[in-house]
């Protein structure tokens, strides 16, 4: 039987403080995203985040009370970063109603299926204006690197950075299981992974860090307390 995602996150930590994820996850080597150690392109189909250009994703939710959306398109514009054309993809998030950030996140795909995030520019927003740009990052600048989106081979207990900007973007990512059965508001979905996101950055620890789903064919599905409605 397929268990709701918000109930199913709800059940995992009702028992016990969540005691994060273990130093004994296999740490990927992000150097399968280093723009000199292979082949990339633009065209990136992997089953759990496929990107064809023209996609649209809507996910929507309530957290701490306040209604969240977020708005995600698989633009045909493209990005040169390392000397590499990359895919951007858009996201708009909104909280409340208001618009708080607009990103256009670069991926490509290695040869092995990884895909690969290469950078973000990030508008973000208070009252209808842009304030700062925090975030932004992009793989060719000094010091920086590609990181690991999603692996090439999904498999549970492997963790990695997502981002490589020492200091401005260390997104790291673990998988914690890879063959759930989850009812959401798109359709019962079978052989979802389960992700968690966290921030060193801003002092969040694997513990409490940000679950998301992504299923095979659709991509991104949920982002903690918001649902894929589209």
């Amino acid at each position: 039987m397929a268990v709701g995602i918000v109930a199913f996150a709800l059940l995992m930590g009702c028992d016990s403080e969540d005691p994060g994820v273990p130093e004994s996850f296999e740490l990927l080597d992000g150097a399968v995203c280093d723009a000199a150690n292979g082949r990339f392109t633009r065209e990136v189909d992997h089953p759990y985040f496929p990107l064809a250009v023209g996609s649209e994703w809507v996910l929507e939710g309530v957290e701490d009370g306040t209604p969240i959306r977020i708005e995600i398109t698989v633009l045909e514009r493209t990005e040169v970063v390392s000397g590499v054309v990359t895919r951007v993809v858009e996201s708009v998030e909104f909280e409340g109603g208001a618009l708080v950030e607009i990103s256009n996140n670069y991926f490509v795909q290695a040869e092995d299926g990884t895909v690969c995030y290469w950078g973000e520019e990030v508008d973000n927003y208070e009252d209808g204006v842009v304030v700062d740009n925090e975030g932004s990052w992009r793989a060719d600048e000094p010091g920086h690197a590609g990181g690991i989106l999603m692996p090439g081979d999904v498999r549970p207990r492997v963790r990695f950075f997502q981002e490589r900007a020492p200091g401005i973007a260390e997104d790291m990512s673990a998988i914690l299981d890879v063959e759930l059965e989850v009812q959401l508001p798109i359709g019962e979905l079978e052989e979802v992974v389960w992700a968690r996101d966290w921030n060193p950055l801003e002092g969040q620890s694997s513990a409490d860090g940000d679950d998301k789903w992504f299923a095979p064919g659709f991509g991104l599905v949920a982002d903690g307390a918001a649902l894929r409605v589209e």
